[in-house]
């Protein structure tokens, strides 16, 4: 059970926490420097936007990778053999998103239960990435996920939902 109380503590504590080595070494930096509090709010501020250049840095390079290094492919790639290596079934024409697709499979009382613990640790994997805070990589995982269920979907033999018209024979427009 989660708490919206507990979770803004834990963030404020886990704040303070992290602002202290930043507080240690922006003291330093001024009884050294002879800064005082000028010198100490300068250096305080200085290492976030260092920090916040450092991340900018690190977000970009690792869209960059997963887009167009091949990374997105290459995880489809693997997520799609893992879906096929493990029996899951065949997912719908449309699906709401990867989350959703294992949901219906844990739901699914018809499927191995095997299966379906294995879907609802794939679910699991996924919360967890979005609890920790980890935003871009679960926007990857779950972008890559819906390439594989497509590549996974392709698999399976393909049935006509419309089938293609025939054409009209020339009496019938007589």
């Amino acid at each position: 059970m989660q708490f919206e109380t507990r979770m803004k503590r834990t963030l404020w504590s886990a704040s303070a926490l992290g602002a202290i080595p930043d507080i240690i070494i922006a003291i330093i930096v001024a009884l050294v420097f002879g800064g005082g509090y000028i010198g100490f709010f300068a250096t305080l501020i200085g290492l976030q936007v260092l920090y916040l250049g450092i991340w900018t840095k690190n977000s970009v390079w690792s869209w960059i990778v997963f887009s167009y290094g091949g990374g997105r492919k290459r995880l489809a790639l693997l997520l799609s053999d893992y879906l096929r290596e493990n029996g899951y079934p065949e997912p719908n024409i449309y699906e709401k998103s990867a989350d959703g697709y294992f949901e219906s499979v844990v739901d699914n009382e018809r499927l191995p239960i095997i299966v379906r613990l294995k879907a609802a640790s794939e679910i699991g994997a996924m919360k967890f990435l979005d609890a920790s805070c980890a935003v871009q990589k679960s926007m990857q995982i779950s972008m890559a996920y819906e390439d594989a269920l497509e590549e996974f979907k392709r698999s399976f033999p393909q049935t006509e939902i419309n089938p293609p018209l025939q054409p009209a024979s020339a009496s019938e427009y007589s």
